[in-house]
C-alpha cells in the first residue's frame, strides 16, 4: 500500500466514517477529557503574541481557538486536519469567536503543500494529531519545511496500553471479539504509534528536527469528559474500539459489545465519572 492509499483510508475513517462521525458527536465531552493534556502540548510550545502557528490534527478546533487567544490578532494560526467533518466544526468556533485570524483547512499534514498553508510558521503544535501518519519521517520532513530556521515544535501523544486504561481495559475485552486476529504492529499508524520515546526520537531526527526532548506526563483524566454513566456509555460506542466492531455486526453481537463496553466502565467508575490517568509524552523539537 502506498502513503497515499494509507492516508486515503484515514480521510475516509475521520471524515465520513466512525471516527470523525463519533469525534463531531461528542465533541465538548472529549475537550473537556482531554483538556489536561493539550494545554500541557501548548504550554510546551511557549507561544508568543504575534507568532505564526500551525496546529496539526485540528480536529474540532479547541485546540487552534486557545492557540489564536494567544498570537492575538497579530499573530496567525492555522489548523490542518484530514477530516472534513472536525474542520468544518473547527471553522464554525472559529467564526463563533470572532478569530479572523485564524483558519482551518481540510489537508493530509504529511504532504500538504506551503502555498496552500501560507507558511513559514514560528510554531508546530499537535494536540494527538501526529500519531496517524503512514510515513511518520516523511511527515515530520514536510512539517518541518513549513517551519522557519529556528522554529519550535510541540505537541502530546500517548504512551502504550499498558499504563493507559483507557486503551487497555478496553481492547482486553474487544480483543475477545477477534480471536483470530493478529498481534497489533506497535509502529502502525494508530493513537499509541508513538508510544516508543526512542521512536519518537529517532522519526524526529531522521526528519531533520533538533533539540529533541520527549518528557513523561500524565493526568487523570474523565473519559468523554461526563459524570453521567449513560452518557459515558453511548460515548463509549461511538469512539474507539467499540465503534470499528460494532460495523455490520449482528444483534448478538451488538449485544455482547454493549456488555462488555458496560462492565469495562463500571470498573473504572467513581463518583466523578470513568476517572484514570491519562499518561502522555510531551515532545519538543527545533528546526535549526
Amino acid at each position: 500500500m502506498t502513503i497515499a492509499e494509507a492516508n486515503s483510508g484515514q480521510a475516509e475513517y475521520w471524515s465520513t466514517g466512525a471516527g470523525g462521525q463519533g469525534w463531531v458527536a461528542l465533541q465538548e465531552g472529549m475537550d473537556r477529557q482531554l483538556a489536561p493534556l493539550g494545554d500541557a502540548a501548548i504550554a510546551a510550545a511557549s507561544v508568543l503574541r504575534g507568532e505564526s502557528v500551525l496546529d496539526v490534527g485540528c480536529g474540532c478546533g479547541a485546540t487552534t481557538v486557545s492557540l489564536a487567544d494567544l498570537t492575538g490578532p497579530t499573530g496567525r494560526v492555522v489548523g490542518v486536519d484530514i477530516s472534513e467533518s472536525m474542520t468544518a466544526v473547527a471553522r464554525a468556533r472559529l467564526a463563533a469567536v470572532g478569530h479572523r485570524h485564524a483558519s482551518a483547512i481540510v489537508a493530509d499534514a504529511q504532504v500538504v503543500d506551503s502555498a496552500s498553508l501560507g507558511g513559514p510558521f514560528d510554531v508546530v503544535v499537535s494536540r494527538f494529531g501526529v500519531m496517524f501518519f503512514a510515513g511518520p519521517v516523511a511527515a515530520f520532513a514536510n512539517l518541518r519545511a513549513h517551519t522557519r530556521q529556528g522554529g519550535r515544535l510541540a505537541f502530546v501523544c500517548w504512551q502504550g496500553p499498558q499504563v493507559n486504561r483507557m486503551f487497555s481495559d478496553f481492547g482486553r475485552e474487544f480483543a475477545k471479539f477477534l480471536p483470530d486476529a493478529p498481534a497489533p504492529d506497535p509502529f502502525a499508524p494508530g493513537p499509541v504509534a508513538f508510544a516508543d520515546p526512542d521512536r519518537v526520537r529517532s522519526v524526529l531526527t531522521e526528519a531533520g528536527w533538533s533539540g529533541i526532548s520527549v518528557t513523561e506526563f500524565v493526568r487523570p483524566m474523565q473519559l468523554f469528559g461526563t459524570s453521567n454513566f449513560d452518557e459515558a456509555f453511548e460515548a463509549s460506542l461511538q469512539i474507539g474500539g467499540a465503534s470499528r466492531l460494532l460495523v455490520g455486526a449482528d444483534a448478538v453481537t451488538v449485544a455482547a459489545i454493549h456488555d462488555a463496553s458496560r462492565r469495562v466502565l463500571e470498573s473504572q467508575w467513581t463518583p466523578d465519572g470513568a476517572i484514570v490517568d491519562g499518561a502522555c509524552w510531551i515532545v519538543r523539537a527545533q528546526n535549526i
